[in-house]
């Protein structure tokens, strides 16, 4: 990963997605510095099989636009709000770099990203975000402190007992 790139980071920053995608030997804050953190998120993501999981259908759909093209200018994408909220979330998830407008797979990522674009399973993603996306929205509005009560909702809303908690111990874009 381009760690000159991400000096401009805050270690907060990089803290959070650590948090998220991390799940062996994970430090507390004060433990572990930076650079650290940004090797094990690396190494993490070396396994396409986590980027598949911590994005969202329309963010993996942009990364496939960007592997294909290698980068794509704002003349390649719709310069609109939806797509400005997946192009900062796939940068703070240090999927991608924007320089100028032109966006880019993050250095050292090309070719996992491109395996896991290559890789993902449109109807299984939609089927797990059908549960997932509505939590998360849920969470945003009621406070984490919640959750529990929430995924009983959830659970009851959708019928799902067994699969909503496999879906949410294994899936890293709840996580994060």
């Amino acid at each position: 990963m381009n760690k000159e790139y991400l000096s401009d980071f805050s270690k907060e920053e990089i803290y959070d997605l650590y948090d998220a995608v991390v799940t062996k030997n994970k430090k507390l804050y004060d433990n572990i510095t930076k650079n650290k953190m940004i090797d094990m998120i690396f190494k993490e993501y070396q396994d396409y099989h986590n980027i598949i999981s911590i994005c969202t259908l329309k963010e993996l759909n942009l990364l496939k636009k960007i592997v294909a093209k290698g980068s794509l200018t704002p003349d390649e994408y719709d310069d609109n709000e939806e797509n400005d909220f997946i192009i900062d979330n796939l940068e703070n998830k240090l999927l991608i770099t924007t320089l100028g407008a032109t966006l880019k797979i993050m250095d050292g990522l090309e070719e996992v990203v491109k395996t896991a674009v290559e890789n993902m399973k449109v109807s299984e993603i939609k089927r797990q975000e059908k549960l997932i996306i509505p939590l998360l929205g849920l969470l945003k509005v009621m406070g984490i402190e919640q959750l529990s009560n929430l995924i009983l909702i959830i659970k009851n809303v959708y019928n799902v007992d067994k699969e909503l908690d496999t879906i949410l111990s294994h899936s890293l874009l709840f996580n994060y």
